[in-house]
């Protein structure tokens, strides 16, 4: 049982639970900002701004679920830089 300094005590649940939704939202921003990462990455490849989009790829890869694509964009972007 959780105490606080209120006149009734609040249930240990309730207050693990209201959590909840914060760990829910965060894990949701968290993978929206990977996904805008490597559409950045994209953006800027087909822009033709090549370093951009190599630095874009390389906060990308941050991500396990996104490294092969953001492999696969730094790698076009490396082969357009060449002479």
């Amino acid at each position: 049982m959780f105490r606080c300094m209120c006149y009734h005590p609040i249930d240990e649940t309730v207050w693990r639970d209201s959590w909840l939704p914060l760990r829910v939202r965060c894990a949701a921003g968290l993978a929206r900002e990977e996904r805008d990462a490597l559409t950045r990455a994209r953006t800027l490849y087909n822009q033709r701004q090549f370093e951009a989009a190599i630095a874009a790829a390389e906060q990308a890869r941050q991500a396990p679920a996104r490294v092969d694509s953001a492999d696969l964009i730094a790698a076009r972007a490396y082969l357009e830089l060449l002479p």
